[in-house]
């Protein structure tokens, strides 16, 4: 019966599908969508006069030699052109046709080489834009890939014996300080650090271990063991500290290469293109582990599900450093065992609950030094989500255009987790809920081209300069936001040696910089003939970086261009004007 029942439901389906197209959800509950239902828009047919073709040949950017059998992926932001691929053969040469005029990304992927972009001048770069006009035919396409960089070695114990199942990671020096920082200079925003810090691996029964996929750079390598010992978790609820003194506590510390457990102290690893680099040993040291000891405060029916985790603050703390975690008890008991010394946030967060869409936000926050003892008696306040909602207005314009906008509340302490965010509806009305009452930036995506934040309200007052203070809201808050479709342009060409510097990386930061407003700098990739075009400035001044590599790190820590100002262009721009500006490609030895 069972069969029977399957094969008439199969016929039925069948007979659907001869019918017409199918939703792409099923119909919502399995329905079938009447014949003059359509899944998907057709595109416009393209004259195959006005079809675009990309011709050229892969090599190796270290030798000049080709590079066989890369994968080629011809990337737009909704160009029809986005899919297509193709594949270099034995000796490097490929051609893509049949492209939709537009502008694309080239990427490319091999085994043993980075996966980068056409035109990057950052070894794993995304590269550049391609601009296509209709019916172009650009041919001698250079692809450069960079080989991969390795880093190999052994990790051992201070007797000198192997440690398995520990964790290594390198990381370039010069993102320590956006990794590690806890000011407005540090980590914002969740999702970054497996960017910022470059890669990692896992040592094996002998300790030995291999990072792959480095891309040429000075790197700082850090192990953390993660043979704790028996019987000595990494945290809970309860415990007897009276059998245990201060500093008896004794197990590995992340350690950087070769033995040192301040980043400091540490001695940078250089990779150059393709480089494998063995015998990067590193001895892990141990020391003194305390506990801190407190309890949450709150509703009590709230605190058996709310879970406390350390984040180290400050720079100069090792971001790699295992943050221990306990979870609250009846009675918003917990202890933290096995913390090293150092400077830390303890965060709340109500797990499954009412911490904002899923669980996870953050609901409460405290400082606390950890130094030559155990922390006993902290209290965490638990503090309820308040809700930021209110209206996104375009200046004398319709709601229109606003449905891609989202905004975003990243933490103004650097914290890297529970940022919320909100979509802008069509009527520009937006609600964002599970906000901790703590101090924010905020953020934005998908501004209307050519447009610029011009006011911010807080319960109507102006806080454009000032940043989102919340941390007395206990209620609802509206936030106000008002957008002028006049931002300023800025368009030019990036030289290099004097040649057009395809890929460089342009950044147009306020100047001074403003960290409460991250919203006014912007950033932009000059094309394969070196142009870039960037819109919707704020009126105001700024400096401009042309930077012959990718510096994605800027749009989290724009201080990291101070080294390089002598170099940058002042401009000031008005409210819908356009200037013009002509950019030196800066190098790294151009640094102050």
């Amino acid at each position: 019966m069972r069969r029977t029942t399957l094969l008439v439901a199969l016929a039925g389906w069948i007979t659907a599908l001869a019918q017409g197209p199918v939703r792409g959800q099923m119909g919502g509950r399995g329905q079938v969508a009447a014949p003059d239902q359509t899944l998907v828009r057709q595109a416009a047919p393209v004259d195959p006069k006005k079809l675009c073709r990309i011709e050229g040949r892969t090599v190796n950017a270290r030798t000049g030699e080709p590079v066989p059998r890369v994968s080629l992926s011809l990337l737009g932001a909704g160009q029809q052109g986005s899919g297509r691929s193709g594949r270099s053969d034995n000796d490097g040469r490929f051609l893509i046709e049949n492209i939709p005029p537009g502008t694309y990304r080239l990427m490319g992927d091999r085994v043993g080489f980075l996966r980068e972009g056409y035109g990057s001048r950052t070894p794993g770069g995304t590269g550049a834009p391609l601009n296509l006009s209709e019916g172009q035919h650009l041919k001698d396409v250079e692809f450069r890939l960079t080989p991969q960089g390795v880093i190999m070695g052994q990790v051992f114990d201070e007797e000198g014996d192997p440690l398995p199942r520990s964790s290594v990671a390198a990381y370039p020096v010069g993102a320590a300080a956006a990794v590690q920082g806890g000011a407005p200079g540090g980590m914002r925003g969740g999702g970054q650090a497996g960017q910022i810090a470059g890669s990692s691996a896992m040592s094996n029964d002998i300790g030995e271990y291999r990072i792959p996929g480095l891309t040429p750079g000075r790197y700082l390598v850090v192990a953390t063991s993660l043979n704790i010992g028996p019987g000595r978790g990494m945290g809970g609820r309860g415990g007897d500290l009276s059998t245990q003194s201060a500093g008896e506590d004794q197990a590995p510390l992340p350690t950087y290469y070769p033995a040192a457990t301040d980043s400091a102290a540490a001695i940078p690893v250089e990779i150059a293109p393709g480089q494998d680099v063995a015998g990067i040993n590193i001895t892990v040291r141990r020391g003194a582990l305390h506990r801190i000891q407190g309890r949450a405060v709150g509703n009590p029916q709230d605190l058996p599900s709310v879970r406390l985790s350390l984040m180290p603050r400050g720079a100069g703390v090792p971001f790699m450093a295992g943050r221990g975690g306990a979870q609250a008890g009846q009675d918003g008991s917990f202890e933290i065992a096995r913390v090293q010394p150092g400077s830390y946030f303890i965060l709340a967060q109500r797990l499954g609950g009412r911490g904002g869409p899923g669980g996870g936000g953050i609901v409460g926050k405290t400082l606390v030094d950890v130094t030559t003892s155990d922390i006993t008696g902290l209290l965490v306040p638990i503090l309820d989500p308040i809700a930021v909602s209110g209206a996104v207005k375009l200046e004398g314009q319709t709601t229109a255009g606003l449905q891609r906008l989202m905004l975003g509340l990243t933490s103004a302490d650097g914290l890297p987790v529970g940022t919320p965010a909100g979509r802008v509806e069509d009527t520009g009305a937006f609600k964002i809920d599970g906000v901790f009452p703590d101090r924010y930036y905020l953020s934005v995506s998908g501004l209307p081209e050519g447009s610029y934040i011009k006011s911010m309200k807080l319960a109507n007052q102006e806080v454009i300069d000032k940043g989102l203070d919340l941390s007395s809201a206990r209620t609802g808050i509206v936030l106000d936001v008002l957008l002028s479709t006049k931002g300023a342009t800025l368009e030019g060409v990036v030289t290099l040696d004097d040649k057009p510097a395809t890929g460089s990386y342009v950044a147009v930061l306020a100047d001074p910089i403003r960290p409460e407003r991250p919203f006014l700098n912007k950033f932009a990739t000059a094309d394969q003939d070196g142009r870039f075009t960037i819109r919707g400035l704020a009126p105001g001044d700024y400096k401009v970086y042309a930077f012959a590599g990718q510096q994605p790190e800027l749009s989290r820590d724009p201080g990291l261009a101070r080294p390089y100002e002598r170099s940058a262009v002042k401009i000031a721009v008005e409210e819908g004007a356009t200037e013009r500006a002509e950019l030196k490609a800066i190098k790294p030895e151009d640094a102050r």
